[in-house]
C-alpha cells in the first residue's frame, strides 16, 4: 500500500511495527484507531477465560482491522 493512500485513510496516517502477541485491540474498546496491515498477519482472538481463546480470522497485507 503506498503512503499516498494511507493518507487517503486518515489526516495524519502512522506506520509502525507490531510484535507477535501484542493485543492491538478488545472487544469493548471504542474505535479510536484503523489499523492496515502492511506486512505479516494478523490473528483476531476472542478470550474466554484466562488461558482459554477462540480463533475468530486472520488478516494479512492490504486487510484492516477496526
Amino acid at each position: 500500500m503506498t503512503n499516498s493512500t494511507l493518507q487517503k485513510l486518515g489526516a495524519d496516517p502512522k506506520i509502525i511495527e507490531v510484535p507477535s502477541k501484542t493485543t492491538l485491540l478488545r472487544e469493548g474498546d471504542p474505535d479510536e484507531h484503523f489499523y492496515v496491515v502492511l506486512e505479516g498477519q494478523v490473528e483476531a482472538v476472542k478470550r474466554m477465560g484466562t488461558e482459554e481463546e477462540q480463533f475468530l480470522s486472520v488478516r494479512g497485507p492490504g486487510e484492516f482491522i477496526s
